[in-house]
């Protein structure tokens, strides 16, 4: 069974995922987009867990990686904008969305606190993390 703390990490490197995602298609295009996300995906899928990957277990967890992967991205992607301005809450901008899923892992509630302190959280990782700097860097290594 999955533990709580991978459910949260797990729920984040989705998200991080999607943005990589749209950050790349926005500057490249849809087949350099493709190659980049894969390889990130791959790579996050390797890493979840250390063993070889012959193992069944291990095949399982990262198999279901990719499900979580792929259902995060069936949601973040009817977000139309990162944040909804006048719905700071119950909006369906990305980090409202991203916020109301990791605050329902964390706490099992809706608690707008820990929404709120999510999405600034979220607000200050996107600042920080220089999303286009990084598809330069994938561009050039894959």
């Amino acid at each position: 069974p999955v533990c709580h703390r991978e459910l949260l990490i797990r729920e984040f490197l989705c998200l991080f995922m999607h943005l990589l995602s749209m950050e790349a298609y926005s500057q490249l295009g849809t087949k350099p987009r493709v190659r980049i996300v894969d390889r990130v995906a791959e790579t996050v899928a390797a890493s979840w867990v250390a063993q070889p990957p012959d193992n069944d277990d291990v095949l399982a967890i990262r198999k279901e990686f990719y499900v979580s992967l792929n259902a995060a991205e069936m949601i973040y992607s009817t977000c139309s904008e990162l944040l909804a301005e006048n719905n700071p809450l119950s909006g369906d901008g990305l980090f409202q969305v991203a916020a109301r899923r990791v605050t329902g892992i964390s706490d099992g509630t809706d608690n707008p606190l820990t929404m709120m302190t999510v999405q600034h959280s979220l607000l200050s990782a996107w600042q920080l993390l220089d999303f286009p700097k990084w598809i330069q860097i994938l561009q050039r290594a894959v």
